[in-house]
């Protein structure tokens, strides 16, 4: 299913019914005003069989991101389109259409009887309505509990909806109240209503347990009320609570609703609730995250019950109105960490990232990309690219004393976010043994560089006579590798020397032949 904010992976699933193969099909398609498709593949760009061959059906895989402002209940509509100019299906065009409903309506009560307009009312003098109530629950701690009401009387709660597409109402109860021991009469229990036709009854069990039960409807799309009264008859008999310390009550829980229409609450990403989501929201949110703002759920672009970095680059997003390819997602990021400085780097364009870090340290200097911003409050660091007009895939920042990273994100252009890799760099520069030594003839030579520098590293014999050069570049910080092949040279004494600007470092190693 689709959720609002979210971007995701489907496959539909297509077979070729007419009478001919399809010669080099192109396949397009396209979402309604609420979804983007990013990218789509085919997996057929050849020959596709016709209805009357085997296994002719065909996968087209589509990348979507679904706007973070979709009503719950929308139901999105995506248009495939089929074409081949090829022979025999010369100028062939088909067109089909499959739709997904946006959201899903549930009411699990761990917030009271939640967002959901319910209507409650009760019928009697004295009677009481439902009420969410934690003494009991299908899952989670809480669940939907009638009002106390007398004979004759009953507790009703009901809610009225828009069901945008065919589906399914579904929930659990539990009834614990007067019972028939044959379960041939109802007497006191539960009863559910669709546009006020009685759908079933439910009571304690004939041995008088009251387990929780799972039930479920069809509901045809149009508007619907569903409606869950309690009821109890006129008088009392062996079964009654007062003979059987019933609770004498009903519960429901986990009410899942077909597709239906919920007007979101507020634009999303409208923090600021001025109508328009622009520049000054992105600070706000900015600002929950370094903990200078109280935290705003319209701020929860992609509804994963947390604000943070992949938030703010939805609401940028919406508010980018240029042509920009971000279609590029991010599945690998790593940060290189030496002693004075991180290097943030990412397999495709980084949109923002935010640390949460520890240590004494200093930002001493920032080499940001045209557009990107920084924002610092106690130890969380956030670094953004507000204006979006470029691609970039690496950041470089340097500092004085000790940063440590606890955790990071590092989110892409569709708001998808991973946790970079810490690698440690090295502290210092360092010769490390070479080895074999004695060698014969190939001897390793691996060294360590804690910030790109350049570097020398030649072989001397015992006269100081320089005698070959095996390296002489710029190189970067790391760990590295290269080989001296002495076979040209006879068995002896020889010196490694490697120089850095500041540094030198020298070894002997001994040839025997």
């Amino acid at each position: 299913n689709l959720d609002p904010g979210m971007t995701t992976t489907l496959e539909a699933y297509l077979s070729n019914t007419g009478d001919a193969d399809i010669h080099s099909p192109v396949v397009s398609v396209v979402g309604d005003s609420y979804v983007t498709i990013n990218e789509s593949s085919f997996t057929n760009a050849y020959v596709w069989d016709n209805g009357d061959e085997i296994n002719n059906e065909e996968i087209l895989t589509l990348s979507v991101s679904v706007n973070p402002s979709t009503p719950i209940g929308h139901i999105a509509e995506f248009s495939i389109t089929v074409n081949s100019n090829q022979p025999p299906t010369t100028d062939y065009e088909e067109n089909v259409v499959f739709t997904i409903p946006v959201g899903q309506l549930i009411a699990n009560f761990e917030s009271g009887l939640g967002n959901i307009e319910w209507d409650l009312s009760c019928s009697g003098i004295g009677c009481n309505n439902w009420s969410s109530n934690e003494s009991e629950a299908y899952s989670g701690s809480s669940s939907a509990k009638s009002g106390s009401i007398g004979n004759s009387q009953s507790s009703d709660i009901s809610v009225t909806l828009d069901v945008t597409a065919n589906g399914q109402i579904e929930f659990y109860y539990k009834v614990s109240a007067e019972y028939s021991t044959s379960g041939n009469y109802f007497y006191d229990g539960l009863e559910f209503y669709i546009d006020n036709t009685l759908m079933g009854q439910y009571q304690t069990a004939t041995d008088g347990s009251s387990p929780w039960t799972y039930v479920s409807y069809d509901v045809s799309a149009g508007e619907h009320t569903f409606k869950w009264s309690y009821v109890k008859d006129a008088a009392g008999g062996s079964t009654d609570c007062e003979n059987t310390d019933c609770e004498d009550a009903a519960w429901i829980d986990d009410v899942i609703f077909p597709p239906a229409y919920v007007e979101s609450e507020g634009m999303a990403g409208d923090v600021n609730m001025d109508q328009i989501v622009n520049i000054l929201d992105v600070v706000v949110i900015i600002n929950m995250i370094l903990g200078m703002e109280n935290e705003n759920m319209l701020a929860d672009m992609n509804a994963d019950g947390n604000i943070n970095i992949q938030d703010i680059i939805l609401v940028i997003n919406l508010i980018l109105s240029d042509d920009l390819s971000r279609n590029k997602t991010i599945n690998k990021a790593e940060i290189k960490m030496s002693s004075n400085k991180m290097i943030i780097s990412a397999n495709n364009s980084m949109a923002g990232l935010e640390l949460h870090t520890a240590g004494d340290y200093v930002i001493t200097k920032k080499s940001l990309p045209k557009g990107w911003e920084f924002f610092k409050n106690n130890h969380t660091i956030i670094m953004v690219d507000i204006e979006g007009k470029k691609e970039f895939n690496s950041i470089e920042m340097e500092f004085d004393g000790e940063l440590i990273i606890n955790n990071n994100i590092i989110s892409d252009w569709h708001g998808n976010g991973i946790s970079a890799s810490i690698i440690e760099m090295p502290k210092k520069v360092t010769l490390h043994s070479i080895y074999p030594n004695p060698f014969n003839p190939i001897a390793s030579i691996n060294y360590e560089l804690s910030k790109k520098d350049n570097v020398n590293i030649s072989i001397y014999n015992l006269s100081g006579q320089l005698m070959e050069t095996l390296f002489n570049d710029l190189q970067n910080s790391g760990m590295h590798f290269i080989e001296w092949n002495a076979s040209n040279y006879p068995s002896g004494m020889y010196f490694v020397s490697m120089k850095t600007s500041n540094e030198s470092f020298h070894q002997k190693l001994m040839l025997m032949k």
